[in-house]
């Protein structure tokens, strides 16, 4: 379901980012009037990741405690640095669909932890504000090598891998790894993602 909260003007995007370096690849916005556009390159999801669409990072569902926190607040928190590899799930035997980096990010286990997840909590679905979401199990989300990261082999997430947050989860294929991170919704039912979704 997507979010009720309302769409962010191009000033008020921008003042969301503001404090952060920003990502090297900029040249991937499209800057009509400040109205910002990054192509998602993950056909057939959607193509288009509107940044003025970023707003707090949401916490909800089956939680005691709901949270929301600003971008600037999560790069305050305690943090970690982890070198993961992201494979495609498409990625064949010999295949060079797949590749390191270190990522620099706070484990998702501290945010949901504070939110306080209820004892009947199954599943976690993360949004990505193209529209793209996926899950997988609590407690894959409680690992403590699952991150929110906002910084990749030292610099900010460049546009194409999900700035300003995303989620990194070693050991899933890339597709577990949502991109361009909004909401997270913790769920006491077996849910789907985009691609279970598609049949």
């Amino acid at each position: 379901m997507p979010s009720s909260r309302p769409r962010l003007s191009s000033a008020q995007a921008v003042d969301r980012i503001q404090g952060q370096s920003f990502p090297a690849d900029a040249d991937d916005l499209v800057g009509i009037e400040l109205e910002w556009l990054v192509r998602s390159r993950d056909a057939p999801r959607p193509a288009v990741v509107d940044l003025r669409r970023l707003g707090d990072l949401e916490i909800g569902g089956e939680v005691d405690r709901p949270r929301q926190y600003d971008f600037a607040a999560i790069a305050a928190l305690p943090s970690v640095v982890q070198e993961s590899t992201l494979t495609c799930i498409s990625n064949g035997v010999g295949g060079g669909l797949m590749a390191n980096a270190m990522w620099k990010g706070v484990p998702l286990s501290q945010l949901l932890a504070d939110a306080m997840p209820r004892a009947n909590v199954r599943d976690v679905v993360f949004h990505g504000v193209d529209g793209y979401t996926d899950t997988f199990p609590l407690a894959k989300a409680m690992d403590p090598t699952t991150l929110v990261a906002y910084e990749m082999n030292g610099q900010p997430l460049p546009l194409r891998h999900g700035f300003p947050a995303r989620i990194i989860v070693p050991g899933l294929y890339g597709e577990k790894n949502v991109k361009w991170i909004d909401r997270i919704q913790l769920s006491a039912t077996n849910e789907q993602g985009f691609y279970e979704n598609q049949g």
